[in-house]
């Protein structure tokens, strides 16, 4: 997996999508503090921004896990 947290930035610019995410189908899982998965999403790469600033935006959630 993975792991997308708000705070993370290292290597890239924060808020940029890793190039090889846009080309493949991701499997999206968030989850709250307590490991709990709290909202999940299957779709295309391209069209995942959108959602992860969404879901990273929620208070319920502490982090997302991305497969490919």
């Amino acid at each position: 997996p993975i792991f997308v947290r708000r705070d993370a930035a290292r290597g890239r610019a924060a808020g940029e999508l890793p190039a090889q995410f846009r080309a493949r189908l991701l499997s999206l899982r968030a989850y709250a503090v307590c490991g709990d998965m709290v909202d999940a999403e299957v779709m295309e790469g391209r069209e995942a921004e959108p959602l992860i600033r969404s879901l990273l935006a929620r208070t319920d959630v502490a982090h997302i896990d991305a497969h490919f």
